[in-house]
């Protein structure tokens, strides 16, 4: 994550890759955050696109910069569409902004509309209560987050946003 991966590092990324889809997983996920994750997926997305269901992630609170970071992930994975275009780590996010006119998730939903992306969600590991808020748009299509001991311990997502997601057929 982050930095710059020397030419050998970003080669065993292309490999690391390359065998996952070999060995028959579908599903990939990354993010515009994920330092040369989308370029070296770009390697091999060309030829495969047909059989990945792809998702990224978008790590803003503004319109602005959600456009640049989704048009800029599209040329590094070398593709015109995903599958499932996350607002990532809402917990983090400033509400307030991104789901404004000039936010991140007014983008995100026109990206569904233009057909750029098939499902739209959510991610994170922190603050439940901006999950719920994004819920309660009903627009959300995909929540992920953690469910484990320590978080049933700390944070409750497997009880409050869980719940919600499950009611509203997240």
């Amino acid at each position: 994550r982050g930095g710059t991966p020397n030419a050998a590092d970003f080669d065993n990324m292309v490999n690391v890759f390359r065998a996952a889809m070999d060995m028959g997983i579908e599903y990939i996920d990354t993010g515009a955050v994920y330092g040369r994750a989308e370029e070296a997926l770009g390697v091999l997305l060309p030829e495969r696109r047909d059989k990945i269901f792809l998702a990224t992630k978008l790590y803003t609170n503004t319109r602005a910069e959600a456009q640049m970071l989704f048009e800029r992930s599209l040329t590094r994975m070398k593709t015109d569409h995903v599958d499932l275009l996350h607002l990532h780590s809402v917990g983090e996010r400033n509400l307030d902004t991104a789901l404004s006119p000039n936010g991140a998730w007014s983008y995100i939903l026109e990206q569904k509309e233009k057909g750029l992306t098939r499902f739209v969600g959510i991610t994170g590991h922190n603050n439940p209560p901006n999950f719920m808020r994004m819920l309660a748009t009903n627009q959300v299509d995909v929540l992920m987050t953690i469910m484990n001991f320590v978080d049933h311990s700390t944070y409750g997502f497997t009880k409050a946003v869980r719940q919600d997601a499950l009611e509203r057929g997240v």
